[in-house]
């Protein structure tokens, strides 16, 4: 008889000592057996084949996944936790030495074996789970070629996986029939080609021209691409002449309009263009009529009026101011001609001069 007390302690249940009364009972499956595990239960009648029940031919065959206990007073026990409809969760080892043991899935899934006889066991070894359409083990039916086959498959991931960042990324662009090659060189012949690869790819986008807007044109542009770019920059180039000629053209006929003022024509440009510089409207305005103005002046000056000829006074002041502008410009080497007598003429001696100049 199965000793109850020590069982349901090992299984987790509470101990006999506690009762309780049970109002509703509902019984899903009885079972009868030949070693009770209520205290004073009896078993009577029992019909059994004998000590060879448990293992028979058709049992084992339906029999997924079993494990083996440890060894107590020289035997064990074998536990069949799977008989094809599922995991159990509950019944007996294997009859040995005239006793087998009841045992229980606990909660974690672990198996908990009572007692009988005097003693438990504890689970040993679990068994491999059984293909039921192939018996055995798959892995044990494959031929030496597939073996090799495999290992030779598992050697290539490693190999592969070990090569680093820039040889990867070119072995991934090898065609199939290029990888093995790639990878049976040496990590240094690899980390050369790599290399070498990389300098034609940096020569191939080097620079052959850059464009005014800034774009950058490299070998690997066609090179269409490259004669329109420059082709458009000639354009603008001549564009940008031809509106220059256009605007000196324009300062040429604006210079006629101060064409009295001291110095060359180049200068009287250089005195517009100066002017035009200025960003404020109305200054410039008022620069450029005050140098029509001083023209008009200096025209009505040196011009004849009627029958009357420049006096030796005259004469003699207009070449004290004319030397005067010429010392103006040693001094500031920096400026026009037409700037130093503008600078004179803004002294008291120039004012003096200019007045004797332009008196008849």
């Amino acid at each position: 008889m199965t000793n109850v007390r020590n069982f349901s302690k090992n299984a987790g249940v509470q101990s006999v000592g506690k009762r309780r009364i049970m109002r509703v009972l509902k019984i899903n499956e009885i079972s009868g057996v030949d070693v009770p595990a209520q205290q004073g239960a009896t078993a009577p009648i029992m019909k059994r084949h004998g000590a060879q029940d448990n293992s028979n031919h058709e049992q084992n065959l339906l029999a997924k996944k079993a494990c083996l206990t440890t060894a107590v007073d020289g035997h064990s026990h074998i536990l069949y936790m799977d008989h094809g409809n599922g995991e159990l969760n509950a019944g007996e080892t294997s009859w040995v030495n005239g006793h087998s043991h009841p045992w229980v899935r606990l909660p974690d899934g672990s198996i908990q074996i009572g007692e009988a006889s005097g003693h438990s066991h504890d689970v040993a070894t679990v068994g491999k789970q059984a293909d039921a359409n192939q018996p055995g083990d798959p892995e044990m039916s494959k031929t030496p070629e597939q073996i090799a086959a495999m290992e030779a498959e598992l050697a290539l991931t490693k190999s592969v996986n070990a090569l680093p960042a820039d040889q990867r990324a070119h072995y991934d662009a090898l065609s199939e029939a290029d990888r093995p090659a790639f990878l049976a060189k040496s990590d240094a012949d690899r980390s050369n080609i790599v290399k070498q690869l990389a300098d034609l790819a940096k020569s191939a986008n080097a620079v052959v021209y850059k464009a005014k807007d800034g774009t950058e044109y490299t070998k690997s542009h066609d090179p269409l691409l490259v004669a329109m770019a420059k082709r458009l920059d000639a354009q603008d180039d001549e564009l940008a002449k031809a509106n220059e000629k256009a605007k000196d053209a324009e300062y040429v006929k604006r210079a006629g309009e101060i064409a009295n003022l001291p110095g060359k024509q180049e200068d009287h440009i250089e005195m517009l263009k100066a002017i035009d510089g200025i960003k404020d409207e109305a200054a410039r305005k008022r620069s450029i009529e005050a140098l029509k103005a001083q023209s008009v002046a200096l025209g009505n000056a040196f011009g004849e009026s009627g029958d009357s000829f420049e006096t030796p006074e005259a004469a003699d002041a207009n070449e004290k101011l004319d030397q005067l502008a010429k010392n103006y410009m040693a001094k500031n080497v920096d400026l026009t001609e037409a700037q130093a007598m503008d600078a004179v003429l803004k002294t008291r001696e120039g004012r003096e001069l200019y007045a004797q100049a332009t008196q008849q």
